[in-house]
């Protein structure tokens, strides 16, 4: 209904940052009361009648009278939301609902763009301007359990629709690097620690021409590695660097890069080194039977490659990645993150992102939505055993036209609602031709209880088969090095870096 046939004065509420309603043009005093407020906001945002007794168990669970509160908060409510004409806030004796009449909301808005590869420029461009804070800005209401539950929640959907929205738009102005690079900015404000964000912003001021801002970037970003988690920079991001940097000098002596595991990287002069694995022989026979099992749908379910950092374990994987395709396999590749351990799913949303999902004829797409929002409207249940089913379903699709791998990096870092899921689809997937492999720090496992809970359960029902990597030896890496530096001392490289593949091309390359 407009607002002429109303008679109501058009509204505007905004969820993102804090909670404002504006009414006819007019900035409405809102109560002080941050209740009231958060009623106000769960009302709008989910959009449907609720029962008095739900709301009153959402915040007002307490020793005193909580409809008193209710009824005290609606109140307070009704003349924020209409002025004359038919009531915004519509009640009765056991239900509350907000009437959306001739109102914009900010999350409304956004949820309704549906699927992101169909949407205008425009349109994204307009959605990625109304995303104005976290959803609900200062209302965490720790004492109402169940509203801050619900409220994280919404949250991170939202954050996650905003990570997407910016993608999209970084993808789509490819070709006007001076566009892309304001979106790029916002993304890696939404996560200063994404390496992932500060590499698209390198590439775009690379492309711009202004290299020395890009290194500079680089600079700042190490420094933030340094002092927030204390570790470098990735191989990835230090090729970015040396790409940078070329190009900033064309006649310095190119860089030997190490012949490792990466992902590919939009930059200029960057090359991606084949695998050429050194020593771990037993390691390499065994992962080229467990391929053979998984396309026979037998076997192991999963793969646990432990290490030391630097000692090897993301270079087998990679190895693994490529054997998988003389086995016409698909991959999904997801990586955690130790700065990620709150975002819920993120190594199984950068999975799923990786490949075609088979959801045609299905109805998992709403389910899923809740990890990929480019795929629509999320299902209003958002159940979790809904989203496992989903999942678990869309893989055993995926493995009917050719075996599927799926390799975690990291698992040490991964939230609590990954590793749940991660063991789901294991049990799930048994007798299906896929294959789960997965890489941890030698000892970090203790250090997540839910992660370690899992591969617990894995090994006692004999669904995991753990692997631990050494250090080479001498001839190992003698010959390591060779590939390197060919000039350089093997013998004291391997002394001084007690056979750590990392340390060992670090120490070769200077």
């Amino acid at each position: 209904m407009s607002a002429a046939e109303s008679g109501q004065q058009p509204l505007e509420i905004r969820l993102l940052g804090e909670i404002a309603v504006t009414r006819g043009g007019q900035a409405q005093e809102l109560p002080a009361s941050k209740k009231t407020r958060a009623l106000l906001g769960y009302l709008v945002a989910t959009g449907r009648p609720h029962m008095r007794e739900r709301l009153c168990e959402l915040l007002w669970d307490g020793p005193d009278d909580p409809r008193a509160g209710l009824r005290w908060a609606l109140a307070k409510l009704r003349p924020v939301l209409s002025d004359r004409g038919p009531a915004r806030l519509v009640t009765d004796r056991e239900h509350v609902e907000f009437a959306p009449i001739a109102v914009d909301v900010d999350v409304v808005a956004i949820r309704a763009l549906g699927d992101l590869a169909s949407a205008s420029t425009d349109a994204l461009e307009a959605a990625a301007a109304r995303f104005g804070g976290p959803f609900l800005e200062g209302l965490d209401l720790l004492g109402c359990v169940r509203f801050h539950a619900w409220c994280v929640a919404e949250r991170e959907q939202l954050q996650s629709r905003h990570v997407a929205i910016l993608r999209a738009l970084i993808d789509r102005l490819a070709d006007q690097p001076e566009a892309a690079l304001g979106h790029a900015r916002a993304l890696l404000a939404l996560d200063p620690l994404a390496e992932s964000s500060h590499l698209t912003v390198m590439r775009l001021l690379g492309a711009l021409g202004r290299v020395r801002e890009a290194l500079a970037a680089y600079q700042s970003f190490k420094r933030l590695l340094e002092a927030e988690l204390g570790t470098r920079p990735s191989a990835e991001l230090e090729r970015a660097r040396m790409a940078l940097g070329r190009s900033a000098n064309p006649d310095a002596r190119p860089e030997v890069a190490p012949r490792a595991a990466s992902v590919a990287v939009s930059l200029p002069s960057v090359t991606q080194p084949e695998v050429q694995t050194v020593g771990r022989a037993r390691e390499r026979v065994l992962m080229e039977q467990l391929l053979e099992k998984a396309g026979a749908g037998k076997g192991v379910e999963v793969l646990l490659i432990l290490g030391d950092p630097g000692v090897g374990k993301s270079h087998l994987m990679n190895e693994l990645r490529q054997r998988a395709t003389a086995f016409a396999t698909t991959v999904l590749f997801g990586r955690a993150f130790e700065a990620e351990l709150v975002r819920p799913y993120g190594a199984w949303i950068d999975a799923l992102r990786g490949t075609a999902l088979p959801l045609a004829g299905t109805d998992r797409r709403a389910d899923l939505a809740t990890l990929l929002p480019e795929l629509g409207a999320v299902s209003p249940t958002q159940d979790r055993a809904r989203l496992f089913d989903a999942v678990a379903a869309t893989l055993s699709d995926l493995s009917a036209g050719a075996p599927v791998l799926i390799l975690f990096d990291d698992v040490q870092w991964l939230d609590e609602a990954s590793a749940a899921l991660l063991h789901f689809a294991v049990r799930a997937l048994r007798g299906a031709p896929v294959l789960f492999a997965a890489t941890a720090r030698t000892g970090e496992l203790d250090d997540n209880p839910a992660v370690l809970k899992v591969m617990r359960g894995l090994e006692r029902e004999r669904w995991l088969l753990s692997v631990t990597l050494g250090p080479l030896d001498e001839v190992e890496t003698a010959e390591l090095v060779r590939l390197v530096a060919p000039s350089v001392d093997a013998a004291r490289i391997f002394n001084e870096s007690e056979g750590n593949p990392l340390f060992t091309l670090e120490m070769a390359r200077a």
